[in-house]
């Protein structure tokens, strides 16, 4: 499993020769601020490429997966999701019961579905998704719990968390933030390894 705080500690390693410094001009958490800006950039440029394709999807490699309670008929995604056209931050949800997944409908069009929570169309249900607040409401009656598989931003990741990356996004991205990080190592530091500058 590759998480966050690997991939920083691998750059910061890589960095500074293969042995941490005391005083090294570095620190993990901007290391990882950045690894996180990185990767968000690179799956919206990865979006667009495939839709240049015709497809709009997102590589699996990206997605998490969240099991979220329903309370008083309604949930909360996990973490924010990355702001992709068609809401394709938030890939898809479904009920442990439910055979077909939901249909995510924003809360601007719900007048089309008014009241049509329960079946519809051959046994697809809808839910609605209620603008910033990342709140769903109107969820099938029954359901505890549900599984939503999303991109979520890297900021909501945590640093033990999985950190989902495809390879070539993987390499590309530590590349660009060993290249970054090089300039920083070039300024004058403190040559007697006491932790003091």
């Amino acid at each position: 499993m590759t998480t966050k705080k690997r991939l920083a500690e691998q750059v910061l390693l890589k960095l500074l020769g293969g042995k941490p410094r005391p005083d090294r001009e570095i620190d993990i958490r901007e290391l990882m601020l950045d690894l996180d800006q990185l990767r968000d950039e690179y799956i919206k440029m990865s979006f667009y490429e495939n839709m240049k394709e015709g497809g709009y999807f997102v590589d699996q490699e990206f997605l998490s997966t969240y099991t979220e309670s329903i309370s008083a008929g309604s949930f909360s995604l996990p973490a924010k999701p990355i702001d992709l056209p068609r809401n394709m931050g938030v890939y898809i949800i479904y009920g442990e019961d439910i055979g077909e997944p939901f249909n995510i409908v924003d809360a601007g069009s719900m007048f089309i579905h008014r009241d049509k929570e329960e079946l519809y169309e051959g046994g697809q249900y809808y839910i609605y998704f209620i603008g910033n607040t990342g709140k769903f409401k109107k969820v099938p009656t029954g359901l505890t719990t549900v599984n939503i598989v999303m991109v979520a931003s890297s900021e909501d990741i945590d640093e033990d968390d999985e950190y989902p990356l495809t390879p070539d996004a993987r390499s590309s991205i530590l590349s660009a933030l060993e290249a970054k990080y090089k300039l920083k190592l070039q300024l004058p530091h403190d040559e007697i390894e006491d932790g003091n500058k």
